[in-house]
């Protein structure tokens, strides 16, 4: 079956696009297998976020015991897979968009995905779906953005789904019903946290990420964490290297603001860019790798310095300090375009590399949304049980999984 997108499904002749849509139905009508959950987390790029934490989450949990679990990866992930999941006998692993994938998509009981499926992907109605997506918007989306993106596939999934995973009002009205036009989806949206966020509560999580990073050459013990974590702008090469060149500046000029005894500067970028960053002597120092994940990471940071990136949303729960370094935020904001405005976010906002480098040590204390209220508007429900609530939720509606 034919890796197809919902642009390319889009443009076939009508006579190959039925019969890609013929196989997928016949795929559907073979039986459902049993107690099987498949896992798919941004378009199987990666092993993390909501679906990895609620795989984690049913591996401790009674109730999926008896279950077996399906990965979908893309090719250079399958020799490269997590070791909690390489070494579980209850996992398989498929090739993202192989014929064992759609035959996957099609007849297991379960689906939980942080993005969406392909555009051949019909949900049956044996089949329970839950999307927890991956962020809560400070970004426009959907019809809200500026970039004329396609986003009549995710429309489809969102719409297909039984559950929608939502973080709070504000991502409900903000995103499903506004920038997605689900408005009157009722108990389809359930406002009930991000499972990833729990690990930012985990004590002994905490330890193990601090060994973690102890071990990769970052001492971080008795000194304050300092998470530089830039949104990405950039695509082509030569764009990626003048914008490492800036997070370069950044991070040096924040260190030699710091005393080397007393604080620490992190940093964490888009799997995108961390490769091209590997390979700047300035950043080596900084650069956590992957395999340490990012709520893992912003459960040990006492400060998070970040500018368009949703991560403060998540970082939000741990109640600590929030800095906004935004040097092109007209540019930015005119071309992509945000829904929260400077005095509407949770921190101080500068577009100044030297007043960023005061503020680390020196931050003001008013002009931003306080850290409370900003929560409560935000992320009222992380407060370390979000796994175990939806998990309460799959079993409560989902009728083809344990049976």
């Amino acid at each position: 079956m034919s890796p197809l997108s919902a642009r390319a499904l889009s443009r076939l002749r009508p006579p190959a696009r039925r019969i890609a849509q013929g196989a997928y139905a016949a795929l559907s009508r073979q039986r459902l297998q049993r107690r099987v959950v498949l896992f798919e987390s941004f378009g199987g790029s990666a092993m993390t976020g909501n679906p990895y934490a609620l795989y984690a989450g049913m591996r401790s949990d009674a109730r999926f015991a008896d279950h077996s679990f399906v990965w979908a990866v893309q090719a250079p992930l399958q020799h490269q897979v997590a070791e909690q999941v390489r070494d579980d006998d209850a996992v398989r692993v498929v090739k993202y968009r192989s014929p064992a994938y759609f035959r996957a998509l099609a007849t297991v009981p379960t689906l939980i995905n942080n993005v969406t499926f392909p555009a051949l992907f019909r949900k049956r109605p044996d089949q329970f779906y839950l999307n927890t997506w991956h962020g809560t918007p400070l970004k426009r989306m959907g019809i809200d953005a500026r970039d004329g993106a396609n986003i009549q596939n995710t429309v489809a999934n969102f719409r297909a789904a039984d559950v929608l995973l939502s973080t709070s009002g504000y991502m409900t009205q903000v995103m499903y019903e506004g920038a997605y036009g689900l408005s009157g989806a009722g108990g389809q949206i359930q406002e009930l946290g991000y499972p990833r966020i729990d690990m930012q509560f985990d004590r002994v999580g905490q330890q193990q990420t601090r060994a973690a990073l102890a071990a990769a050459g970052f001492s971080v013990s008795g000194r304050r964490v300092i998470l530089y974590a830039p949104t990405w702008r950039a695509t082509s090469a030569a764009g990626i290297r003048l914008e490492l060149r800036d997070v370069a500046q950044v991070i040096k000029q924040s260190q030699a603001a710091l005393d080397p005894t007393r604080a620490v500067v992190l940093l964490r970028l888009h799997d995108s860019v961390a490769t091209h960053a590997k390979e700047v002597p300035e950043l080596a120092s900084c650069l956590v790798a992957a395999e340490v994940r990012t709520n893992a990471l912003l459960g040990i940071t006492d400060t998070l310095v970040t500018d368009y990136s949703s991560i403060f949303f998540d970082y939000l729960a741990t109640g600590s300090q929030i800095v906004f370094y935004t040097p092109d935020a007209p540019a930015y904001g005119a071309v992509r375009g945000l829904y929260l405005g400077p005095t509407e976010l949770p921190g101080p906002s500068t577009s100044s590399r030297a007043e960023l480098t005061r503020w680390l040590s020196d931050p003001p204390q008013r002009g931003f949304v306080p850290a409370d209220q900003a929560r409560a508007r935000y992320c009222p429900r992380e407060d370390g049980a979000a796994t175990a609530r939806v998990l309460d939720l799959i079993v409560q509606r989902n009728r083809f999984s344990l049976h």
